[in-house]
């Protein structure tokens, strides 16, 4: 997912919560304005002036010139970023890729028109913690149209098993066999056996919930960070 989507969704929060006062005069425009706008799937999002949505212009460019100097400190280069935080801390070491992460970014979001933006919200970085707004969005969602009955649910109830890459189609390693769970019981004698730079058969399956103490995980548990998950990814 873009890192755009994930901006706009927290500037429209904070243009709501912090920017709400009125201009000193409305005109037909901004009355105009007012109707609900939704922009349609793929459209470029429209432009309005501060005013035009019921903005003060001046807070907006004072919030703007805030956001700008409250960059994080953190050196741009996510890897020693990393080495300097939580890389110090026991098996901190790195996993994946690190990218430098761009300059201070951002929308300011009214009633679905754009009234102000800066750097480069258009660039894609690394979200870490913003993951949790969409898990908990994702979790609510699910709750709301019955997919999830109860939060008092085992998760086991619910988790499909995990499919996981174990080798690069084309590499010249030999690659895993489905596993014999996986096509069922009783087709476990018709599983290929591994062969050298074929993508099928290159994963294995994993299901996180299984094990004695993992099953007893509710929704509850996880939402709350409470669960004490064991296992390995």
């Amino acid at each position: 997912m873009r890192s755009l989507s994930s901006l706009r969704a927290r500037a429209a929060i904070a243009a709501a919560t912090l920017l709400a006062i009125p201009a000193p005069r409305a005109h037909a425009q901004s009355r105009a304005a007012q109707a609900p706008y939704f922009p349609a799937p793929g459209d470029a999002w429209q432009h309005r002036t501060a005013e035009q949505v019921g903005l003060n212009a001046k807070a907006v460019q004072d919030a703007v010139a805030i956001a700008l100097a409250a960059e994080s400190t953190s050196p741009r280069d996510l890897l020693e970023n990393h080495r300097n935080s939580f890389g110090k801390e026991p098996f901190g070491e790195a996993i994946g890729p690190f990218r430098a992460r761009g300059g201070a970014a951002g929308l300011i979001i009214r009633k679905g028109y754009i009234v102000a933006e800066w750097g480069d919200p258009d660039r894609v970085d690394q979200t870490y913690s913003v993951t949790k707004s969409f898990v908990t969005t994702t979790v609510g969602l699910a709750y709301d149209r019955k997919m999830i009955s109860s939060l008092s649910d085992p998760v086991y109830k619910y988790m499909v098993p995990i499919v996981a890459l174990r080798g690069t189609p084309g590499a010249s390693a030999a690659l895993v066999p489905v596993p014999a769970n996986v096509m069922g019981a009783s087709n476990a004698a018709t599983v290929a056996p591994p062969q050298v730079g074929v993508a099928f058969n290159a994963f294995e399956v994993l299901e996180p919930f299984e094990s004695e103490h993992n099953r007893k995980i509710t929704w509850d548990h996880l939402l709350r960070q409470t669960s004490d998950w064991q296992g390995t990814l």
